[in-house]
């Protein structure tokens, strides 16, 4: 017999202005550090291409293309990485302050160090509307139907929603980010080979110059395939916990603190998606998890339940 039906208060919750303000802090904060990432992308690729394509007019200036590159790289390393993880680490407490509140759960400490501040939230959610007046977008941020079950299985649908989502999304961006790079890529070495360059002159003409492009491209395909196969783990892991806790004759605990805490962690470390691709594939991946928690709420429903 099962006890998954009940009234999910803190998922009915998600809707208040105090946990609404909590969003729109992490929006902020997440916004900036795809601010930085944008900037990160502008003096690489671009900036690349421009320097290529001057090496055709001035060839003297290979040199200064060459050091205009190296430049850039150890800015984008040293310098603008750095804020960036800054402003990502932020976004996922407010993010994990938000969690905490609607599936009433506590604190990681340890993990999560410090809270942010009240005045630091304030700050950044005013900041977030003054960009965003409707808040309509941060309503219903996981699906309202679970809102009827008992707290730790409407957490355990919201927490593979995440994950879900996150994961469809950094994998449409790296196919996307590898399909546009190949591309570039070949048709600039075809053009090079049609003007018969030597092969000192494709290093510093093409190699050299289009490094930072090269670099940029590769990591974030990289790093955001690397991000999409730990969180599929992380969505197998769960729905290994729903296949035990849907178990007809069989009624155990759900790690949600576990879960929450692995989410967290991705959270923070992950590089970021571009707030436009996010915008494309919102209505798909929105659909998708109001389809899949509905289902598995329906799943719930088909329980014995306990009295």
């Amino acid at each position: 017999m099962h006890a998954s039906l009940g009234n999910a208060v803190g998922i009915r919750s998600q809707n208040d202005p105090a946990n609404l303000e909590l969003l729109a802090a992490a929006t902020h904060f997440y916004g900036s550090a795809k601010f930085i990432a944008g900037l990160q992308f502008a003096l690489t690729v671009p900036v690349a291409v421009v320097s290529y394509t001057i090496l055709f007019s001035f060839p003297g200036l290979k040199p200064w293309t060459t050091f205009v590159a190296l430049t850039v790289a150890l800015t984008d390393i040293l310098v603008l990485e750095r804020l960036q993880s800054r402003l990502r680490l932020f976004g996922a407490l407010a993010q994990e302050a938000f969690d905490c509140a609607i599936f009433r759960l506590p604190w990681n400490q340890f993990l999560c160090s410090r809270r942010l501040e009240a005045a630091e939230i304030a700050e950044a959610a005013a900041s977030h509307r003054r960009r965003n007046p409707d808040v309509r977008s941060l309503s219903d941020w996981y699906p309202a139907v679970v809102a009827e079950l008992a707290p730790d299985f409407a957490t355990l649908i919201c927490q593979r929603s995440a994950v879900r989502w996150d994961s469809a999304q950094r994998r449409r961006y790296s196919a996307w980010l590898t399909g546009v790079g190949v591309a570039v890529l070949a048709t600039l070495l075809a053009f090079a080979l049609y003007r018969n360059y030597a092969v000192s002159d494709l290093i510093l003409a093409l190699y050299a110059p289009l490094t930072p492009a090269i670099l940029w491209t590769a990591r974030e395909i990289l790093r955001h395939r690397d991000a999409a196969d730990k969180l599929d783990a992380l969505r197998s892991r769960i729905d290994g916990v729903w296949s035990v806790v849907t178990a007809p004759t069989k009624e155990t605990s759900i790690p949600s603190r576990e879960i929450q805490d692995a989410l967290f962690e991705a959270r923070s470390r992950n590089a970021l998606v571009f707030d436009w691709l996010y915008r494309l594939q919102r209505p798909k991946n929105e659909a998708a998890m109001k389809i899949n928690a509905e289902d598995m709420v329906k799943t719930l429903k088909a329980l014995p339940q306990s009295k």
